[in-house]
């Protein structure tokens, strides 16, 4: 299985089913079907939740991340749901978006739109184009 280190915003995000599009880059052979374990990674450190739990704004409980090595780290399996290349997406522009990115989004009751995209990528890489090298990656959590 293929391992991927993400931050804990996005292996949270993940966890509660909210994501299920990661853009990467790629310095590996991905596929569709392969199965890949998200690790919980940020700042230098693995982190895993604890035991205890704290309320913020009357919301949660919301656990507390505990700084751990590689082995004790909390982990997520995926599978690969769909893949697009920067060239894909820069080439196909919306309708590349329309036809393969956005049946997976709208699947998780979301219904974000090309412009929400667009605004991602201007966000994350200072441009409406993904850089090369990069990857989008359709995920989705195994129980």
């Amino acid at each position: 299985m293929k391992e991927y280190k993400v931050n804990t915003t996005t292996f949270s995000s993940t966890k509660k089913r909210n994501k299920n599009i990661l853009i990467i880059k790629s310095d590996s052979a991905y596929n569709v079907g392969d199965d890949l374990e998200l690790i919980c990674f940020a700042y230098g450190n693995y982190y895993h939740e604890s035991e205890d739990k704290v309320l913020l704004d009357g919301d949660g409980p919301w656990g507390c991340l505990e700084i751990t090595d590689k082995v004790n780290a909390d982990r997520l399996k995926t599978k690969i749901t769909c893949i697009l290349s920067a060239s894909e997406v820069n080439e196909g522009g919306k309708s590349a978006f329309e036809n393969k990115l956005l049946p997976i989004i709208k699947s998780e009751g979301r219904s974000n739109g090309y412009d929400d995209f667009i605004k991602v990528l201007k966000n994350a890489f200072k441009s409406d184009q993904l850089p090369d090298g990069y990857v989008i990656i359709g995920i989705e959590v195994v129980k």
